[in-house]
């Protein structure tokens, strides 16, 4: 089978869902991505092997709170200048609007009628969609027709570049310009958890937390102690890559086209954001599914 990316670049998608779990926001995820190329595929006839995804920028919407007072920084930058920088710490917020559903009476709000306040947060966001698409007859003004109207993670995609398909990561590197490849760094955690003995999102909190720490450490020293420090890894961050069911599948009012359901818990995992034009590799990410145990999720290479 040749190799043969279908190349969406520059996509520009407003008010997207960017509360990804209930304790965190973040752009659109991998699973995200895959649900809005696995519509593309089932409308235009055809099926992938794996997705990339560069990420170009965004623009939260959610409600901002600023401090009542200035926060101050006392050092940082060369060794020989003494800083003294003031800079308004300000803070992006969940709104809480009314949204909670009466269904089947399982769920939380099953005392009464009334709605639950639901935090949410949206977003605009700028990306280009990379997916590998093999031998498939695809073309792109069918995948054009679909972006007229289609969306992703409940926004609407208002404006693209030029849908093409490459023969090469060189071409696809040369169609999407610049922008931040999103890596799969679940190794990371994953050391975490068997060097310390904690659970999944302890451990994504700790290499987090670790990295935040190094990185102060070594922005914060001089060029000369910076030669003798490990750099610090740069733009970890997190975001869904899967869900986990909580009950066995069932049937339920309500449920489109009869389709079986179960409440799930998001899947969280630790991702990278590094230069398209420095890496010298595609990430991709592939789909993976275990229905024994319940789990559905996003894999990087």
């Amino acid at each position: 089978m040749s190799k043969r990316f279908l190349v969406i670049p520059r996509m520009r998608i407003e008010h997207v869902n960017a509360m990804q779990a209930w304790w965190l926001m973040a752009p659109p995820s991998p699973m995200t991505i895959y649900g809005f190329s696995r519509a593309l595929g089932l409308r235009c006839a055809f099926s992938i092997s794996g997705l990339a995804i560069a990420h170009h920028g965004v623009q939260w919407l959610a409600a901002e709170k600023s401090n009542a007072r200035f926060v101050k920084k006392h050092k940082g930058g060369r060794d020989d200048k003494n800083w003294d920088l003031r800079f308004w710490n300000r803070k992006v917020i969940p709104q809480q609007p009314q949204g909670a559903t009466f269904i089947d009476e399982q769920d939380h709000i099953a005392s009464g009628f009334a709605k639950g306040l639901q935090p949410t947060a949206r977003c605009h966001v700028e990306m280009s969609v990379v997916l590998d698409i093999g031998d498939a007859d695809v073309h792109p003004d069918d995948v054009t027709d679909f972006l007229w109207s289609g969306r992703l993670g409940g926004g609407a995609i208002v404006d693209h570049g030029s849908v093409e398909i490459c023969g090469s990561s060189e071409e696809v590197i040369r169609k999407i310009g610049g922008g931040f490849w999103i890596v799969d760094r679940s190794e990371m955690a994953l050391q975490a958890m068997q060097s310390f003995g904690l659970d999944g999102t302890e451990a994504l909190i700790h290499v987090l937390g670790v990295n935040a720490q190094q990185k102060n450490a070594y922005y914060g020293a001089s060029a000369r102690e910076q030669e003798t420090m490990d750099s610090p890894e740069s733009w970890l961050s997190a975001n869904v890559i899967g869900y986990a069911a909580l009950e066995p599948l069932k049937e339920r009012i309500g449920v489109r086209d009869g389709v079986r359901h179960a409440y799930a818990e998001p899947l969280v995992g630790l991702m990278q954001y590094r230069s398209v034009r420095e890496e010298k590799r595609m990430p991709f990410w592939q789909y993976h599914t275990s229905p024994e145990k319940g789990v559905y999720l996003m894999k990087g290479n």
